[in-house]
């Protein structure tokens, strides 16, 4: 769950007021979201929502993307993917809990 501490502090308050058992397994704060991600990653990933590259049907293909940031498409694909993958561990966590 990704949510903030004034939410988290509810929740823990709802369960023990309802007698709910519950175990907190791992918690981690993230002051700056925007630290998740490099710069270039960003603005790639910034610049992937902004054209469309995410919607269905995608408004920019990825060969778009690439020749807007005047990059290769490789390039493009790398910068996304590495940018992609921090983003999803991020959120799921530890897929093994």
């Amino acid at each position: 769950m990704i949510t903030s501490h004034d939410r988290l502090s509810d929740l823990k308050q709802a369960f023990e007021q309802n007698d709910l058992p519950y175990e907190i397994t791992s918690l981690t704060q993230s002051l700056e979201p925007t630290a998740l991600l490099t710069d270039k990653q960003r603005e790639f990933v910034v610049a992937a929502i902004t054209q469309g590259y995410y919607e269905q049907p995608r408004r920019c293909s990825l060969t778009d993307l690439a020749e807007s940031m005047d990059v290769s498409k490789s390039t493009a694909s790398r910068i996304l993917h590495r940018a992609e993958g921090k983003i999803i561990s991020q959120f799921i966590g530890d897929p093994a809990m």
